[in-house]
C-alpha cells in the first residue's frame, strides 16, 4: 500500500511464542513490544493516558497507543509536547531498537548481545 516493505511486527496484544519468533524472523521482521500501555483503548482521557505515561517514562520505553480509539488522536499533541518537556526526545521504533546481534527475553525486552 504505501510502496514500502514492513520491518517491524508485534503480535496482537502483544501475545507471541517461538513460533511467532522464528516466523517473524523468517521473514525478516523483528519482533517489538511496548513497555508503557496508555490504555487508550479502555476509553481514557488524555490527561489519564499522561498520568499513566509519565510514571514510567524512561529512556527507550515505547509507548502503546491504538489508532481509531475516542481521545487518542485528540490527545497525542499534548502528550508528546509533555514528553519532550520532560527531556525526552520522541523517535520511530525503528530507530530505537537494535538492528542485529540481539535477544528477547520472556517479557519482551530486547538485548544487545555482548
Amino acid at each position: 500500500m504505501t510502496g514500502s516493505s514492513t520491518t517491524l511486527y508485534r503480535g496482537p496484544y502483544g501475545e507471541y511464542n517461538d513460533v511467532v519468533f522464528q516466523a517473524a524472523k523468517d521473514t525478516n521482521h523483528k519482533m517489538i513490544q511496548w513497555s508503557i500501555d496508555s490504555l487508550d483503548w479502555q476509553g481514557l482521557t488524555g490527561e489519564q493516558m499522561w498520568e499513566r505515561i509519565n510514571s514510567k517514562l524512561d529512556n527507550g520505553a515505547i509507548i502503546l497507543m491504538h489508532s481509531g480509539t475516542e481521545n487518542t488522536a485528540l490527545s497525542l499533541d499534548m502528550i508528546l509536547t509533555k514528553i519532550e518537556e520532560k527531556g525526552f526526545k520522541v523517535v520511530k521504533v525503528s530507530d530505537l531498537i537494535y538492528k542485529e546481534n540481539d535477544t528477547v527475553d520472556a517479557n519482551g525486552v530486547q538485548h544487545k548481545n555482548v
